[in-house]
């Protein structure tokens, strides 16, 4: 049965009974059920934000509240595949990807609590794969659960800085590459149809910036330039790309004259998501008084800036959101969805 017995609205009806995760793997059917759930359907929930720091990661419903709906510990997994140190990945599909400094993965459901250690979940089809991107290489590999071998997949670059980002949207993965030439390229992979990855020019930028991939609102590649002056403002660069066009906006963050380490006296862009949905820009800062840091909100109103200019000083400092006790200076930020889709569904070994 393909569905093309039934009138289309009886056959969109019946599909949205399942939840939007169980919707993403019947995509796998057939090319007219992918194209009935992806034009009739809604894959999306409500995004919220997850706040990850060394000690503890936290969902906000709404940042706006000032308080996060639940909360669980990143050092409590151990045994064969769990170490003392995680990281976040990223998110999908309700699901959090987490690895260890040992290279053990595991996802990991905050609202059931669950987890599983498997290799890491990067496509919202239904099917896991691991991408293997080398930092000297002229190709990454693909491996998918319930084949038998790795697939090989040519790309431009001649090395990798991992440093810079690695980024997934909407089931295709970027990250930079130095060419021979000594320029620098975005590759883009397609994990759905697994195509030949495609090369993207950088933006324009001015010389000495740094650069890394983030994404932005959830569903936008973006590339966020930094460039340090000597008049202790830092001057930042958003690159967004949307529909296949560069556009851009500069975040301008002023040191504040306070009488602390250099890295503690000023507001941060969060990454790799910065720009949340109707929470605008997100910056964190260290607490003057110690112990932590801060989460800020920035919008157009609050900023009061110039036309496609966002600028952060002692003046607007945006609106804090929260703080969190934490000793480390990593601060991550993801769009998070909430599931209660049992682990079990994705374990096809």
């Amino acid at each position: 049965m393909n569905g093309d017995g039934f009138p289309t609205d009886v056959f969109v009806y019946i599909l949205e009974q399942f939840q939007p995760n169980a919707r993403r793997r019947l995509r796998l059917v057939c090319r007219h059920w992918r194209q009935v759930i992806d034009t009739c359907t809604s894959l999306d929930r409500r995004r919220k934000t997850l706040v990850v720091t060394v000690e503890k990661a936290y969902i906000f419903d709404d940042l706006s509240t000032g308080r996060w709906s639940s909360e669980f510990p990143m050092c409590t997994w151990h045994g064969r595949w769990w170490g003392n140190r995680n990281d976040v990945v990223g998110t999908c599909n309700g699901i959090v990807c987490m690895v260890n400094d040992f290279g053990g993965v595991v996802l990991h459901n905050p609202i059931t609590g669950e987890t599983l250690a498997v290799p890491s979940l990067t496509s919202a089809t239904g099917r896991y794969k691991v991408v293997h991107v080398p930092r000297c290489s002229r190709g990454v590999r693909v491996f998918t659960l319930g084949n038998a071998s790795w697939q090989h997949l040519a790309t431009d670059g001649w090395w990798c800085y991992p440093e810079d980002g690695f980024v997934t949207i909407h089931n295709t993965m970027y990250w930079a590459v130095e060419m021979k030439d000594g320029g620098v390229n975005i590759i883009c992979l397609d994990l759905d149809g697994e195509r030949v990855p495609t090369v993207i020019p950088l933006p324009p930028s001015r010389p000495a910036a740094t650069f890394r991939l983030t994404v932005v609102h959830g569903i936008w590649l973006g590339v966020i330039f930094s460039l340090a002056s000597p008049q202790r403002l830092d001057k930042t660069e958003v690159w967004v790309l949307k529909q296949h066009v560069w556009t851009s906006y500069s975040v301008q963050v002023r040191h504040p004259p306070r009488h602390r380490p250099q890295w503690h006296d000023h507001q941060h862009l969060t990454s790799p998501h910065f720009a949340h949905d109707r929470d605008g820009i997100l910056t964190w800062e260290w607490l003057p008084t110690g112990g932590g840091c801060a989460l800020y909100r920035h919008d157009a109103a609050s900023t009061e800036a110039r036309p496609g200019t966002v600028e952060i000083d002692e003046r607007n400092q945006g609106t804090m959101v929260a703080h969190f006790k934490t000793e480390y200076d990593t601060f991550q930020t993801f769009d998070y969805v909430e599931t209660r889709e049992p682990l079990s569904v994705y374990k096809r070994w």
